[in-house]
């Protein structure tokens, strides 16, 4: 993996403030610790990415994935809830587990 590719993963995957939650994600589907030092060390090119990070960033994507698409669908129905937009509108009452699922 080259380090423009593991930041445009961490950006697509968690937005352009993606260091910490990437390395805490990394870290939960192990098997191996990453630390937001070390993504930063890898990006910018001051040690070189290791080989075995590749299947680990890659075991993220279903599940972040799985979070987003949740997101669209709240948003989604909260955007057609009637008058939810409206002052004295109808309140949308579930909230959205935004926590990624244990996998």
């Amino acid at each position: 993996m080259t380090r423009h590719n593991l930041a445009v993963l961490g950006a697509l995957l968690y937005g352009p403030r993606y260091l910490r939650q990437f390395a805490t994600d990394l870290t939960r589907v192990g098997p191996r610790t990453v630390h937001e030092s070390h993504l930063g060390a890898w990006i910018r090119g001051d040690r070189p990415v290791p080989e075995w990070l590749a299947p680990q960033a890659k075991a993220l994507i279903p599940g972040v994935l799985r979070g987003i698409l949740d997101r669209v669908h709240n948003l989604t129905r909260a955007a057609l809830t009637p008058d939810f937009f409206d002052a004295d509108g109808a309140e949308f009452v579930e909230l959205p587990d935004l926590s990624l699922p244990d996998d």
